[in-house]
């Protein structure tokens, strides 16, 4: 009972930390594309909907569980972001408390579970995760790969096929609600090393009567594999479809980074998540990627990323805790750690949010450990224990007040980080939304100065540009950001305004297909496509596309005018006419 009622208080202060969500806004990243603009989902949940959700590739990545809770978000709480920040946070604690229940009966020891659940809870670094609505993937996935892990420990404790088909279909729902949980087989393997114990080698620290070998034979490695085929298949099909998926987001500008930045990154930004887990300063919403690192600091970074394997390693048959911890920090980053570049960031905090149950776990089960071969009073462990609670809940209430806005979010990044092109430009983006155009304008400049490939804020300028009826500048902008943002929907699009305005029908043709490619639900290329095709004289294709803008857009009067003006021309045009 003792555990229970700590558990409750745990998940009392961390529902009082996050409480101040329910006054937040949508932050302007990420959240319109997935909810605000989102015509499917907008619309609530139907059949209609759901498939789309199955089929959809949209914003890099193929996530059909967690677009349909956003469409039951608009179902039971409408729009109102508040709420829908509120239900993130419902997942978040239900998550924490799966996690004690998985622990506890994996492990068998309620206060160190409790621990590893309040640092789950309170730690800054998952504010994120929790704090922003589009994110919901992670709070959505992590709460079925608690549940999956519940039922693997079931299952390894008495095995049989119920057991074993439970922890693999929710999996299969991780899988389905962000595919970042596809490390979860090898998550499984070290959970079967310590503390399910199916290596028995690693009992207690003790080898196995009548072997001096360190590791388990060959052949219950093998079983162990074997056991893990199904989940692998899950993995690896979801694993194409993120790719394919995100192929449109890697880094196509002119300086693309080698594999050897890539990699440098990774080791470095291993370092920098231990770092900011023992010491959450500095955080914020976007680490700009640095491109080049001084070979020093890399290889700083490997050597302790190195060392701290190595020490793992000698101390893995008296405390299989601190490699198994080790190894699940490691290797469930992986997906996430940049060796595919996708996107601006060199590292994220909403990327710990699973990672960190293995140093958690290390952590935990090290000071319990060190804490029982050492005469220290309980109240002063307790004691401890509280204040670092205490402290990470201040300063997660703290961090949970920047995602308030998307302006207090990206000013405390500019004031935390250097040279965050990024941070720049989203930050002009919500001055443009409030009108303050001049403060926007030189937040522009400052991120093209800084990264002069930036697609975004190029597009930007373009746009302030052409308001002041500068179309010369305008369009160089537009060009530079096309020819710097082949996976940016408006640089696309502009570009091809550009062109059609100048009478360049084709080539402003190319520019739109491929602005549909990357967002055939928008019914602004849908009208743009229509209005070339009109020009051309392609009637029937300029009404399919004017058709199709009407269906995404049902009040779009100008798709209505348009289908009036080209319906008689397609009527009367042959088969043979279209081109």
């Amino acid at each position: 009972m003792r555990a229970v009622g700590l558990l409750i208080l745990i998940l009392a202060v961390t529902a009082g930390v996050y409480a101040q969500v329910a006054g937040h806004d949508f932050i302007v990243v990420d959240d319109p594309q997935y909810v605000v603009f989102n015509p499917h989902v907008a619309n609530g949940l139907s059949l209609a909907s759901i498939g789309w959700a199955f089929t959809a590739l949209d914003a890099f990545n193929w996530h059909p569980l967690t677009w349909i809770s956003h469409m039951l978000d608009v179902e039971l709480v409408g729009m109102d972001p508040g709420r829908q920040h509120l239900v993130n946070v419902a997942f978040h604690l239900a998550s924490a408390a799966l996690l004690f229940g998985a622990l506890r009966r994996a492990t068998g020891r309620e206060i160190e579970s409790l621990c590893v659940v309040a640092l789950f809870a309170l730690h800054p670094m998952h504010v994120e995760s929790v704090a922003w609505i589009s994110e919901r993937k992670d709070v959505l996935s992590t709460l079925f790969w608690i549940l999956a892990s519940w039922a693997w420990v079931a299952y390894a404790e008495r095995p049989g096929p119920l057991r074993y088909l439970s922890s693999l279909a929710l999996f299969a729902c991780g899988v389905l609600a962000k595919p970042m949980v596809v490390t979860f087989p090898f998550a499984l393997l070290l959970l079967d090393v310590w503390p399910l114990g199916r290596a028995p080698v690693l009992r207690g620290g003790e080898r196995v009567p009548g072997t001096s070998r360190a590791w388990l034979p060959t052949e219950t490695w093998i079983r162990l594999g074997l056991e893990k085929v199904p989940f692998l298949v899950l993995s690896i099909g979801a694993s194409l479809a993120t790719l394919a998926a995100q192929q449109p987001g890697v880094e196509h500008t002119p300086e693309a980074l080698p594999l050897g930045a890539r990699i440098g990154n990774a080791l470095v930004s291993y370092v920098v998540y231990l770092e900011k887990t023992l010491w959450p300063a500095g955080l914020a919403a976007l680490y700009p990627h640095p491109g080049w690192i001084p070979p020093w600091k890399v290889t700083i970074a490997g050597a302790i990323v190195a060392a701290i394997t190595v020490l793992a390693l000698r101390a893995a048959r008296a405390r299989p805790y601190l490699l198994v911890g080790w190894l699940w920090f490691l290797g469930t980053l992986v997906p996430v750690i940049g060796i595919v570049q996708v996107g601006d960031q060199a590292m994220a905090d909403r990327y710990v949010y699973v990672p960190h149950v293995g140093l958690f776990l290390a952590i935990v089960w090290g000071f319990a450990d060190l804490a029982r071969t050492r005469p220290i009073p309980v109240n002063v462990l307790a004691a401890g224990a509280g204040i670092v609670l205490f402290l990470l809940a201040l300063r997660t209430s703290q961090q949970v007040a920047l995602w308030e806005s998307t302006e207090t979010l990206y000013r405390q990044a500019l004031e935390v980080t250097e040279d965050n092109y990024v941070a720049h430009s989203r930050l002009a983006t919500v001055l443009l939304f409030d009108d303050r155009v001049e403060e926007a304008q030189s937040h522009l400049e400052e991120a093209v100065a800084i990264h002069p490939y930036d697609a975004e804020s190029l597009t930007l300028l373009g746009n302030l540009a052409s308001e002041r009826g500068d179309d010369e500048e305008a369009v160089s902008f537009y060009e530079r950001a096309a020819a710097s943002g082949p996976w940016l929907f408006e640089a696309q699009l502009n570009m091809g305004i550009v062109l059609e305005v100048r009478g360049d029908a084709r080539g402003a043709l190319a520019y739109y297909r491929a602005a549909e490619r990357l967002d055939p639900g928008h019914p602004a290329v849908q009208m743009r496509l229509g209005a070339v095709y009109e020009q051309r004289g392609a009637w029937k294709r300029a009404l399919s596309h004017y058709r199709r803008a009407l269906e995404l857009e049902p009040s779009l009067e100008e798709a209505r005018e348009a289908l009036a003006r080209v319906q008689p021309q397609a009527s009367a045009q042959p088969p043979s006419g279209s081109r």
